[in-house]
């Protein structure tokens, strides 16, 4: 999960094209299936990111989702079933 602190749809395309090309630096076809995901924790990193993604080609492959910030009650909760299960 990060914050990417975009500001335009441009930065945003800067952003999956460097993706892209670390990536996927012999610009294969890599399909239609989502192989790589960028996790971002905040709406307007998210939105951008998908305006950017609709203006792009061979970028179908990498996939783009919003991560929710958990409380600190979920956390312990969560903490407590791992505690349990080792």
């Amino acid at each position: 999960m990060q914050n990417l602190n975009l500001t335009t749809v441009d930065d945003a395309i800067a952003y999956l094209k460097e993706t892209q090309k670390n990536l996927n630096p012999s610009k294969a076809k890599l399909g239609k299936r989502n192989i790589v995901w960028i996790s971002v924790d905040n709406e307007r990193d998210f939105n951008l990111l998908v305006k950017a993604k609709k203006h792009m080609r061979n970028i179908k492959w990498v996939g783009i989702v919003q991560e929710q910030k958990q409380n600190l009650s979920e956390q312990k909760d969560l903490a407590r079933i791992f505690e349990g299960v080792q």
